[in-house]
C-alpha cells in the first residue's frame, strides 16, 4: 500500500497546460485543500500508471478522503477525453443500486433485450473514462462488479474512497494520513510562529477565518492551537467542526472542554448529515461492523495510547486470542484502528483520540465499562509485576521500552485504583513501576505517585509496602529529603526483617548507609553497608550483594583506599552478571575505570569504560549512561581528545531531564563537573555551539559519541574484546565446539549459572547479540 512517507520520493510538478472541456460532473468544494499538496501528487501519479486500473484512498471517517479524490480527478481531468464521473455510493446499500448510479450519472439508461450493466459495460468498452467511486464500504459485497468493468472496459480506470480495501487483484491502496501534526511545547516560543506551520494547524487557521474573518495565530494561542490539533489527530473534519466554533469559543476554551469531542457539529447545508456530525462520520463506520467487531471496538476505548492482541485479548473478554486478532484485522481494514508499525516487535493498536471518546461512549451505554477497566487495571498490574524482575536482567532494555509504550495504560490503571480505592492494587503497581521511573528520570512523578499510595495503604507489613517503601526512598535521597528517606529505609528495614526478606533488608541497608555517607559519617556509612553485605550473603542474593560493594566500593575509592575499592568493585561485577543486571553491571564498569584512571592507567580504564557504554546501551537508562558519558568525556580531556568531549558533553544535557543527584561519596563518585575545565581547553573553538548541539542529542546518541571518544585514546584497536578472561575463553572454546551449557558445566566443574555468567560477560566485551555470536567473534579475532 502507497503510504505518505513515499509521496517526497515521487512526487513532481506536472506541467501548466491549457484545460480541455473535458465532461464531468465534479462538485469541487468552494474552499482550498489545504495540506494535502504531496497527497494529490503522489495519487495522481499512480493513476497516471498504466498497471493501476483501481487506486482505493484508504482511511478513517473525517479524513478527508473525498475531498482528496476530488482533487486528483480535478488534476486529471484532460487525460480522460470521455470524461470523469463522480458516484456518491453512501446512500446506497444493495450491488444493483450501484450499477443504476453509475449508471445514472453516465446518462446510460437500460435497454430491451441487455440488463443496466451489459448496457454499461458496452458503453464504456471503448471510451477513456475515471470513475470516482466514493463510499465504497457501504457497499463492498459489489466489488464484483468493480472487477466485471475493468475486465471488460480496458480503458477506464477507477478512483474509490473506502474506509475498506475492496480487496480485488486490481487493487492499488493508498492509505489516506491525517494532516502533519505540531509539537505543542514548540509553539511557546513566538519565534515559531514566523515559520511554515504544521497542516493541521495550517488547516485550522484556515477554516476558523471564515467564520472570524480576524483570526489570528498569536503567541498567546498558538500552544493551544498545537494542543487542540494534536487531541483532535489532525483530522480535517474534526479540525473544520473544532474551527465552526471558533467566532464563539477561544482556542484555549475549546482545549479546556472534554465533552465536545464525540458531538462537534456544524449545520452546513451543502453537506452530507454524515460530514455535519464527527459522531455522525463515527456512526457511519460503527453501523458497518459485526458484532465482535464492535464489541472490541468498545472495549479499545479504555486503552490509552494503543494496546497489544493479548492486552486486547484479556480486557475485551470472551473471543480468545484468535478471535482479537481476526476482530482487529476487521477494525484496521474498516480504518478505525491503526495498524502495528512494520518495525514493531511486538505489535501495537491505536485508538485515533476522536474515536477513543466514541467508542468509550458506547462502552458505557453498554453497560461494560466498569467491569472493562476493572480487567485493564489487572492486566497491567500482572504485567508491572511481571516487568520489575526483567528489568533487573540481561532483557532490561526490550522491558524499558515496553514500559515506555504503556506509560498512559499504567497511569490509567493507577488512577483507577485510586478512584475505585484498591489501595492494594495501587500499592502494588508504584511498588513495581518504582524504578521504571527511577530510569527514565520520572522522579517527581514517580515521588507523587509513591507518596499517594504509601499514604492510602492501609494494610500492615507487606512484600509490597516494603518494595514500595524503598522505591521511595530513592528520589528523596536525590532530592535531598534526608529525613524523610531514612524514616522510608528504616520502615522498609523493619518489614524486610519481621516477612524475613533479605533482599528488601539488605536494599534498606545499602541506602541508609548512603544516608550516612552523604552527611559524612564514614564509620556509621561503613557499618551499615557491612551489614547489608551479611544481609545478602545470608540471602544468598547476587544482585542485592552486588548494590551493596558497588556503594562500599565507590565510598573506599573516595577514601583513596584504592586497592579495597578495586576489590569490593570487582566482585560487586561478578555478583552483577551472575544476577544478569545489566544496569548495575555498566555502573560498576565505570567505577572501575574511575579506579584505573586513580592509578594513571588511562589504557586500562578505556576498556571497562567501553563495555560499560555497551550495556548502557541495552540497559536505556538515563542515570547509568550520564555516569559513563561523563567518565568518557573526562578521560577524552585527559588523554587531548577534547574536541570528541565537548560533542560528548550532551551527557550534562540529561539534566534537563533528570534532577541533578545530590553530590554523595556513595554508589559512584560523580566526578566533578567538567563543563569549566572543558570550556578552558576548547577556549579557541566554537564551544557554545557545540554544547548546543549536544544538549539536543537523545540518549543512544550519547552512547555512540562516547564510544567514538574512547576510540581516540585507545592503545588497543579493540581493547574489550582482548580483555576476555581465560575462564571466559574456556567457555567460548567449547561453545564454539557446539556443546550446551550445561555440559560446559560439567566439564569445567561449574555451574550452569556460572557459566552463563562467563558467557554473559564475553558477550558483553565483544559485543555480541548471543552465545553463537560470540564464539564466532572471538575465534575471528584469533582471541581462542
Amino acid at each position: 500500500m502507497a503510504t505518505p512517507s513515499s509521496v517526497r520520493e515521487l512526487t513532481r510538478i506536472r506541467p501548466v497546460r491549457a484545460r480541455r472541456m473535458t465532461a464531468h460532473n465534479l462538485r469541487l468544494p468552494p474552499t482550498p485543500l489545504l495540506g494535502r499538496d504531496h497527497d494529490v501528487a503522489f495519487a495522481s501519479q499512480l493513476l497516471e500508471r498504466d498497471e493501476v486500473r483501481l487506486l482505493t484512498l484508504l482511511g478513517p471517517a473525517g479524513v478527508g478522503k473525498t475531498r482528496l479524490a476530488l482533487a486528483v480527478a480535478d488534476r486529471l481531468r484532460d487525460d480522460y477525453p470521455h470524461g470523469v464521473w463522480f458516484v456518491d455510493l453512501a446512500p446506497l446499500d444493495t450491488p444493483q443500486s450501484v450499477v443504476q448510479a453509475i449508471a445514472r450519472e453516465l446518462g446510460i439508461r437500460e435497454t430491451r433485450g441487455r440488463s443496466l450493466l451489459q448496457r454499461l459495460v458496452r458503453v464504456l468498452a471503448d471510451q477513456v473514462v475515471l470513475l470516482v467511486l466514493d463510499n465504497y464500504e457501504r457497499v463492498r459485497d459489489a466489488a464484483s462488479l468493480v472487477a466485471d468493468i475493468l475486465a471488460a472496459c480496458p480503458a477506464v480506470k477507477i478512483l474509490a474512497t473506502s474506509r475498506a480495501p475492496l480487496s480485488l487483484r486490481w487493487e492499488h491502496r493508498y492509505a489516506v494520513a491525517p494532516l502533519d501534526l505540531p509539537i505543542p511545547q514548540r509553539f511557546r516560543d513566538p519565534r515559531r510562529l514566523d515559520r511554515p506551520l504544521p497542516a493541521a494547524m495550517d488547516f485550522f487557521v484556515a477554516r476558523a477565518r471564515a467564520v472570524q474573518p480576524d483570526f489570528a495565530l498569536t503567541a498567546a494561542n498558538a500552544a493551544a492551537i498545537a494542543e487542540l490539533c494534536v487531541r483532535l489527530d489532525g483530522l480535517p473534519l474534526a479540525l473544520e467542526l473544532a474551527a465552526a466554533r471558533s467566532h464563539v469559543l477561544a482556542p484555549q476554551a475549546l482545549l479546556t472542554s472534554c465533552a465536545w469531542l464525540p458531538t462537534l457539529s456544524w449545520p452546513a447545508a451543502d453537506l452530507p448529515a454524515r460530514q455535519q456530525s464527527l459522531r455522525a462520520a463515527i456512526d457511519w463506520s460503527y453501523a458497518l461492523l459485526d458484532d465482535a467487531e464492535r464489541a472490541l471496538f468498545r472495549h479499545l476505548g479504555v486503552f490509552v495510547g494503543g494496546c497489544t492482541p493479548e492486552a486486547a485479548a484479556a480486557v475485551a473478554g470472551d473471543g480468545g486470542a484468535a478471535g482479537v486478532l481476526d476482530s482487529l484485522q476487521g477494525l484496521v481494514e474498516q480504518s478505525l484502528v491503526e495498524a502495528p508499525g512494520a518495525g514493531d516487535k511486538i505489535p501495537r493498536f491505536r485508538l485515533l483520540g476522536v474515536m477513543r471518546e466514541f467508542a468509550l461512549a458506547q462502552l458505557a451505554a453498554s453497560g461494560e465499562l466498569a467491569p472493562a477497566q476493572e480487567r485493564h487495571a489487572a492486566y497491567y498490574l500482572d504485567l508491572v509485576e511481571r516487568a520489575a524482575a526483567a528489568l533487573l536482567g540481561p532483557e532490561r532494555g526490550d522491558w524499558v521500552r515496553r514500559l515506555d509504550q504503556e506509560h498512559d495504560n499504567l497511569r490509567a490503571a493507577l488512577d483507577w485504583a485510586i478512584a475505585h480505592e484498591a489501595p492494594e492494587v495501587e500499592l502494588r503497581l508504584v511498588a513495581a513501576l518504582g524504578h521504571f521511573w527511577w530510569t527514565r528520570g520520572l522522579l517527581r512523578e514517580g515521588r507523587r505517585r509513591l507518596e499517594g499510595a504509601l499514604a492510602r495503604d492501609g494494610g500492615g507489613p507487606s512484600r509490597p509496602r516494603a518494595k514500595a517503601l524503598i522505591e521511595y526512598t530513592i528520589p528523596l535521597m536525590w532530592q535531598g529529603d534526608y529525613d524523610r528517606a531514612r524514616q522510608a529505609a528504616e520502615e522498609a528495614l523493619a518489614i524486610g526483617r519481621a516477612l524475613g526478606d533479605g533482599r528488601a533488608s539488605a536494599e534498606s541497608l545499602v541506602y541508609l548507609a548512603w544516608l550516612a555517607d552523604a552527611e559524612g559519617d564514614d564509620d556509621r556509612a561503613s557499618r551499615l553497608y557491612a551489614a547489608a553485605l551479611t544481609e545478602s550473603r545470608l540471602a544468598h542474593d547476587a544482585w542485592s550483594g552486588a548494590l551493596a560493594r558497588m556503594n562500599l566500593g565507590g565510598l573506599r575509592l573516595h577514601q583513596k583506599a584504592i586497592d579495597e575499592a578495586e576489590s569490593l568493585l570487582t566482585e560487586g561485577l561478578r555478583l552483577g552478571r551472575e544476577a544478569g543486571d545489566i544496569r548495575l553491571s555498566a555502573i560498576l564498569l565505570t567505577a572501575l575505570s574511575r579506579v584505573a584512571c586513580e592509578r594513571g592507567d588511562f589504557d586500562a580504564a578505556v576498556p571497562a569504560l567501553t563495555e560499560a557504554l555497551v550495556l548502557c546501551r541495552r540497559a536505556c537508562d538515563l542515570r547509568a549512561t550520564y555516569l559513563a558519558a561523563v567518565a568518557a568525556a573526562r578521560l577524552a580531556v585527559s588523554r587531548g581528545g577534547a574536541d570528541r568531549a565537548a560533542a560528548l558533553l550532551a551527557a550534562l544535557g540529561l539534566q534537563h531531564e533528570i534532577d541533578r543527584p545530590t553530590p554523595s561519596r556513595a554508589a559512584v563518585p560523580l566526578p566533578p563537573w567538567p563543563r569549566a575545565a572543558v570550556r578552558e581547553v576548547l577556549a579557541a573553538s566554537p564551544f557554545a555551539a557545540t554544547w548546543a548541539q549536544g544538549e539536543s542529542s537523545a540518549l543512544h546518541q550519547l552512547v555512540e559519541e562516547a564510544l567514538a571518544a574512547l576510540t581516540e585514546v585507545r592503545a588497543d584497536p579493540d581493547p574489550a574484546a582482548g580483555d576476555l578472561s581465560e575462564r571466559e575463553r574456556d567457555v567460548l572454546r567449547l561453545v564454539a565446539a557446539g556443546l550446551p551449557n550445561k555440559q560446559i558445566a560439567q566439564m569445567l566443574s561449574l555451574s550452569e549459572r556460572t557459566v552463563k555468567a562467563y558467557l554473559t560477560s564475553a558477550m558483553n566485551k565483544l559485543g555480541a547479540d548471543n552465545r553463537a555470536q560470540a564464539a564466532v567473534v572471538a575465534v575471528q579475532q584469533q582471541l581462542l
